[in-house]
């Protein structure tokens, strides 16, 4: 009895703490990308003026929340904005074209 009132704690304040950290698009919104090989994660969609916020490393999956256009690379201006956990939550800038899988995402 007392080992399941323990795991029934653990489940109440994990699910809790994922609530905390979720990210605020609602899940319906949310999806995956691959990304098949290291590619940069910028703080925004321009090339120009966005620091590179973190090397997502190839064969990747990370979630995508929406999509926006920015700065023309590999043959699009379509950005996706995404969050990738590293031992950390990232969220940053992938170009469409060094993703796949894409889903059905709201424009950001």
């Amino acid at each position: 009895m007392m080992i399941r009132k323990l795991a029934a704690t653990i489940t109440a304040a994990a699910a809790f703490a994922l609530a905390l950290v979720a990210p605020s698009v609602p899940a319906a919104a949310v999806g995956s990308l691959y990304v098949p090989q290291t590619t940069s994660l910028l703080g925004c969609p321009y090339i120009g003026p966005c620091a590179v916020v973190y090397t997502v490393p190839g064969g990747t999956w990370v979630t995508a929340l929406c999509w926006t256009d920015g700065s023309w690379s590999n043959g699009t201006n379509r950005w996706f904005q995404v969050v990738v956990y590293s031992g950390r939550e990232i969220v940053g800038y992938i170009n469409a074209n060094r993703t796949t899988n894409q889903p059905s995402l709201p424009h950001c």
